[in-house]
């Protein structure tokens, strides 16, 4: 299963590259998640408000050979 659909709080947010960042999100069923969200710092991007430190969404997971990237 390539995706993964999971509950989850945001416990460390760090910078990557100009406009990427790596999040490690704690989930009930998966553990702790270490994944990549692409475009997370561009002013109009979908993950604007979602990815602050603490905040308890749902995420969409897709787990590739190498790592995660975090899709919704």
């Amino acid at each position: 299963m390539r995706t993964k659909k999971t509950p989850g709080i945001v416990i460390r947010k760090k910078a990557v590259n100009e406009k990427d960042c790596a999040v490690l999100i704690l989930s009930p069923f998966f553990g702790k998640i270490d994944a990549y969200a692409n475009g997370a710092r561009n002013m109009k991007s979908k993950f604007t408000g979602h990815l602050d430190l603490l905040n308890v969404c749902d995420f969409e997971i897709y787990t590739g050979p190498g790592s995660s990237i975090v899709t919704e």
